[in-house]
């Protein structure tokens, strides 16, 4: 079954309406939140929340860490948090120490947990990237409520180290993919036709529509998978400059409510998705490769377009935003403004735009 022109264009307009209202609380375990000491050296929350990084779970968290680190961090007992630091790829051991000392002397201030552990991972061998990949740490010896409390804030930026936060078991984000290749702009027309065409193509494909039907633990019951995938596809689109700094395309980043909790069911659905070809009537949207930003890890945006360097009482490093940093893989920059990116959270740690703990591959 599906929906009008009509029907997709006020569905279109009401998503987007509820994208900055529907914040949900974050659903933590017993224990709660612990309040920081008041002298406490660390980049306060802005209004409206802190922006989500879209595009990591723990797959792709882990992705550069050896079997070895993995299989002893799923031994380690919890609670555990996965940290990494803005704007670090591939280290050198002294490099991956000196970072996690810093981690470890601030959270035991903040926390005033002298036992804390900041375990630094072994590198998968042969890794070689162009773009700074995620270098998690495992923080473990903790509470319930510190876990919380680094989770809820997610990104800490202070004087020595700027890091953000995520469950051990980190669950797929609304992120699916960013998709180009027609002659629409970069606005709220572009954003309805292309979220239309993908709409249009879930419908049709079977292979699609079977992936959700057979794995749908992350949809609540009683509601019907296909239906609830459907309303929650969204289009928000960008200018990228690309390199040579002459022609400007706009791009469209797809958001969806992840069917499964299976961080690699989830990769595979949205590799088939990918796969796809979307036809607009303004030219076929076809899937282009993720973004790597340096700093905070996004798959949704260049480095050049990070929001937490923008951030008043920002201690990281700080962005050329006329053009793409240096190590940025795909060497677009920023022409035009962008439209969202998936959302902030609100100030008690909830998710605008998605649930919250959702975080694609």
């Amino acid at each position: 079954m599906t929906m009008s022109d009509t029907d997709m264009q006020e569905s279109s307009r009401g998503k987007r309406a509820r994208t900055g209202s529907n914040a949900t609380p974050p659903d933590f375990p017993i224990g709660g939140t612990i309040e920081l000491p008041a002298d406490l050296n660390v980049m306060d929350t802005p209004a409206g929340g802190m922006p989500i990084v879209q595009g990591l779970n723990q797959k792709r968290l882990l992705a550069f860490i050896d079997l070895a680190t993995r299989l002893r961090w799923n031994d380690i007992p919890g609670p555990t948090v996965l940290v990494h630091v803005a704007d670090i790829g591939l280290q050198t051991t002294e490099k991956l120490s000196s970072n996690a000392r810093n981690i470890r002397s601030f959270l035991t201030r903040g926390f005033d947990n002298s036992g804390i552990v900041v375990d630094i991972p072994a590198l998968a061998k042969n890794e070689k990237r162009d773009y700074k990949p995620p270098i998690p740490f495992l923080v473990s010896n903790i509470s319930q409520s510190e876990a919380n409390t680094l989770e809820e804030r997610e990104c800490w930026s202070t004087a020595n180290v700027t890091f953000f936060a995520y469950k051990f078991k980190s669950p797929p984000t609304t992120f699916a993919m960013t998709l180009y290749g027609v002659s629409l702009d970069a606005d709220n027309y572009g954003d309805m036709i292309v979220g239309n065409a993908v709409r249009r193509v879930i419908d049709q494909d079977q292979t699609a529509r079977n992936f959700i039907l057979d794995n749908h633990d992350a949809i609540p019951n009683g509601v019907d998978p296909i239906t609830h995938i459907r309303s929650s596809i969204r289009a928000e689109s960008f200018d990228i400059t690309l390199k040579g700094g002459v022609d400007v395309i706009p791009v469209f980043n797809i958001y969806i409510d992840p069917p499964m909790k299976d961080c690699e069911i989830f990769a595979k659905w949205i590799k088939h998705l990918r796969s796809l070809t979307y036809p607009t009537g303004h030219g076929n949207a076809i899937s282009r490769d993720n973004f790597h930003c340096n700093c905070c890890k996004s798959r949704a945006h260049p480095t050049s377009m990070c929001p937490y360097p923008k951030i008043s009482g920002w201690m990281g490093k700080k962005y050329d935003y006329t053009r793409s940093p240096d190590g940025d893989a795909d060497y677009e920059q920023q022409s035009g403004s962008s439209r969202g990116r998936g959302g902030r959270r609100n100030n008690r740690g909830g998710r605008r735009g998605g649930r919250r703990g959702n975080r694609p591959y």
